[in-house]
């Protein structure tokens, strides 16, 4: 007697293993969207912080900067977008000695036409500025990316108000803002 014992083998067959590697491939290619909007996000989130950062910066080296100023001097000019001043060095005799004239205002980025609204230098931004601290005639350039309108000064008695507004590129491109203000109270 021969019995021939037939085993079935158990596999998977080709529909079964194409259908498998379809469904691996779906969520792959899910997975990657996911990390790579993701990575997107947390790069521009981090460019968002770096410029609050930055603005935060601007604002407390500005305020530094008029603490030294005294609205006698004899070189005192207001306007809401520029200052000008004398550092008040001490007291001489009960008379107050002035030392360096010093400026703080705004000037176009290299490239650029203040107030035109074209992107003339060519870097997605639309009349970014410079702010230039000027000391006796000798300029030195503080902090870039301030929007054109981006640095406003405002008096009350002995209380000058700074407000900066720096803007950027993301990394997708689109622009981004940060502003921040404070006051200052000046010397006589």
């Amino acid at each position: 007697m021969n019995l021939t014992l037939h085993r079935r083998c158990k596999a998977f067959t080709l529909v079964e293993v194409m259908i498998a590697l379809l469904v691996c491939a779906i969520l792959m290619a899910a997975f990657s969207t996911v990390l790579i909007y993701s990575q997107r996000g947390e790069a521009n989130s981090s460019a968002v912080s770096r410029l609050e950062i930055d603005v935060h910066e601007a604002v407390r080296r500005v305020a530094d900067e008029l603490r030294q100023a005294g609205t006698a001097g004899p070189d005192w000019n207001f306007s809401a977008a520029a200052i000008s001043y004398n550092d008040c060095t001490g007291a001489s005799g009960g008379t107050a000695t002035w030392g360096d004239i010093r400026s703080l205002a705004l000037t176009a980025s290299p490239g650029e036409i203040l107030a035109d609204a074209v992107d003339n230098n060519g870097n997605g931004l639309i009349d970014e500025a410079v702010l230039v601290l000027n000391v006796d005639g000798v300029p030195e350039i503080l902090f870039t990316d301030i929007a054109s309108n981006g640095l406003v000064f405002t008096q009350s008695g002995n209380d000058i108000t700074v407000a900066i507004t720096l803007r950027r590129l993301n990394q997708d491109g689109s622009p981004i803002t940060a502003s921040a203000s404070t006051t200052v109270s000046l010397r006589n």
